[in-house]
Formats: C-alpha cells, structure tokens, sequence
C-alpha cells in the first residue's frame, strides 16, 4: 500500500497521492498568494512572517508537504506579480525582507537559484526605473581602468559559443521533398563551455576573469544582446563574430545591466 506524499497516510494500491489532498494543496498555496498579494506591503514583515507560518503550519500535510506548500505559493506569487516593471517597483522592498524572514527550504524550489536571484530584486527594480542599482561587491574586487567603475560581479558565468546546425545533404527524391516540406528556421547548436568565469560589469566593457585567462568586450563591440535559453545571447560586431550564449546567476540582471550601458 503506498503512502500519499502529501498527508503520509494510506492512499492505496500503487497510489501515492490522495485526489482532496492535492486540491488542498492547489488551493492553500492560492490562499497563501492571496495573502501576499493583499498584505505584503501594508503588514510589517516580521507580522507577516509569522502568518504565514502559521497558516503552513496548520496543514494536515507531513512536514516537507508542508514545506513544499510554502515554496510552491512563493513561486507562483513571482510568476504572477514580479515580472513587470510595476511589480518589481511595488515590491522592490518588501518582498526580499520576506524571503529573509520565512527562510524557505532553498532545495525545494524548481529554480535552484530562486532566492538568490530573488535577492537581486532590489537592484532589477532600480534597473526598470532607469537608475544604476547599488554594487553587490566592493570596489577594489575588480583590477579597473582609468576612469572605470565596476557596476555588478557574478560569481559563476560560462560562456558558449553558438553556430547552425550542419546539415547533411541527402540527394533522393524523397529527402530532397521532405527538406522542402520543413521549416526554414533552424535551431542554433551550442558549444560546450571550456571554463567557468568570474564577470565582472563596468560602465566601460564586460570582463571575464578565470585562472588561465581574462576575455574583455565592450559595449561598443556589442551588435545585438537578447534573452536565449536560460543566458543571453551576445552578438558582437565584428564580421566573423560568432554569437555568444553567457549564463550567470541572474540573467534578467546581466541583461538589464548591458542594455542600461548601452543607453547612457
């Protein structure tokens, strides 16, 4: 007899999930964004915190139940609230302490780095004003040029290069049909990445820095940077420049620190 992974009680032969415990579920962590959205800025967070827990506590669920519970309402609070400009201008202080506060169990997430990049909040919201966040590190972290000031260091970047797909050729009738037949828009393979950096932002350029070497571009190298498949994806100028996917703790913050150079 298996047990349901929620209450911890009997759920019968090759189940494992009560069907009224998971709509409890479904439904505690809709009411627990409900309470967020209602009260996140107009109760102090140390209030808060304990209403929360409270409310999580009262479950008839098993503690990681519990615990999941709290983390899955937290995450649909930021998929439906954070990710416009007026969100993160709305919460840009409150929600942070929050996450402070609740301390929630960080390997339960779906997004490993949710509460980092969560903390990065602060500095996303002043990006979508128009105004440079405040340095998560201290000045002299970064070896600077003349007249350079460093704006944001990522600890863990990698860089892939990208490049089409090649294609075979296939000189049957029938393959020659079926290539006609597909789609013209291909997907863009990606290279492994050969080291892991430490980036460093500037006002002048992005420096890579690893144990062998460093790799600097500056912005006005930059043709195109876009959102790409959990990075950015940077295209430089040069002729033979072939694009490039960066991925770091927070591409939302690289992304919007790029285009703020770029701008001023």
């Amino acid at each position: 007899m298996g047990a349901c992974v929620l209450c911890g009680k009997s759920a019968g032969l090759l189940h494992s999930l009560h069907k009224n415990c998971y709509q409890q579920y479904q439904s505690e962590t809709d009411l627990l964004v409900d309470v967020l959205v209602t009260r996140l800025n107009s109760l102090p967070i140390e209030q808060l915190t304990k209403e929360i827990h409270q409310q999580v506590e009262a479950l008839s669920f098993v503690s990681e139940a519990r615990s999941r519970t709290l983390v899955r309402s937290l995450e649909k609070f930021a998929e439906a609230h954070l990710q416009s400009k007026q969100g993160m201008q709305k919460y840009a202080d409150t929600w942070p302490a929050l996450l402070t506060h609740l301390q929630p169990d960080e390997s339960l997430f779906i997004d490993p780095a949710f509460i980092a990049r969560q903390q990065n909040f602060t500095a996303l919201s002043a990006l979508a004003r128009g105004e440079l966040p405040v340095c998560n590190v201290g000045e002299n972290a970064t070896i600077l040029r003349d007249k350079e000031s460093l704006w944001w260091r990522f600890d863990d970047a990698s860089i892939y290069h990208l490049s089409a797909p090649t294609k075979e050729k296939k000189w049957s009738v029938a393959s020659q049909l079926m290539n006609n037949m597909l789609p013209k828009k291909q997907k863009q393979d990606v290279c492994v990445a050969d080291a892991k950096w430490m980036l460093s932002v500037t006002n002048q350029r992005l420096l890579f820095m690893s144990d062998e070497e460093d790799l600097s571009i500056g912005y006005q190298d930059v043709y195109s940077v876009t959102p790409f498949d959990g990075g950015i994806k940077l295209q430089q100028k040069q002729e033979q420049a072939m694009p490039q996917l960066i991925r770091c703790e927070d591409e939302r913050l690289l992304f919007l620190l790029i285009r703020y150079a770029q701008a001023t």
